[in-house]
């Protein structure tokens, strides 16, 4: 899975659906306010669990249909104060597109860009490191058409240290804990690699 997702972070594979592991990453990674590309129905589902997180959203509404105009999101990310990006990569929007969206969100401090991949994970290539993506999640039964059920997160180190920082993880829920496991379970000399 870290070829596939262009990382050399370990890959969190959660026995949960990818709808539950969306939302543990989303719940401790957004801390007040994000945009979301909206560019249909999927960018609007995004946007509305932000939303149900108790999180400010600012939809950024493209059209499905023509390119997505990165000076446009540009323009979006000087307004307000926020502090997550999320894309949705599907039909619509290629993961290529995530290469110039991270430049422009590693431009601004404090700022995290999470892609959401269900749709295209193991059909179009990701660079998640290369890109300066701080997240990907998919879940199993996308388009890597593995049995329904599974949550697949990828964290950047960056997200990392700001997850650490934040009070009230729990216990089942936290990231920071499931990346710990994640990594030992990496180890060679462990024996149990993933």
């Amino acid at each position: 899975l870290r070829a596939v997702l262009g990382t050399i972070e370990p890959v969190l594979i959660l026995p949960a659906g990818g709808a539950i592991g969306m939302e543990m990453l989303l719940r401790t990674a957004i801390l007040h306010r994000a945009a979301v590309l909206v560019r249909g129905d999927q960018g609007e589902r995004l946007a509305r669990t932000v939303e149900s997180l108790g999180r400010e959203v600012v939809r950024i509404v493209t059209a499905e249909d023509l390119p997505v105009d990165v000076g446009q999101v540009d323009r979006f990310l000087d307004g307000p104060d926020l502090d997550t990006l999320l894309v949705e990569l599907g039909p619509a929007t290629a993961p290529a597109l995530l290469q110039p969206i991270g430049g422009l969100v590693r431009r601004r401090r404090g700022m995290i860009l999470v892609a959401d991949a269900t749709s295209v994970l193991g059909r179009s290539p990701i660079e998640m490191d290369r890109w300066g993506v701080d997240a990907v999640f998919a879940a199993s039964e996308g388009a890597l058409g593995l049995p329904a059920g599974l949550g697949l997160i990828a964290l950047s180190g960056r997200l990392l240290h700001r997850l650490r920082d934040r009070a009230g993880r729990g216990t089942q829920l936290d990231l920071v804990a499931h990346h710990a496991a994640a990594s030992a379970r990496d180890r060679p000399s462990e024996g149990c690699g993933i």
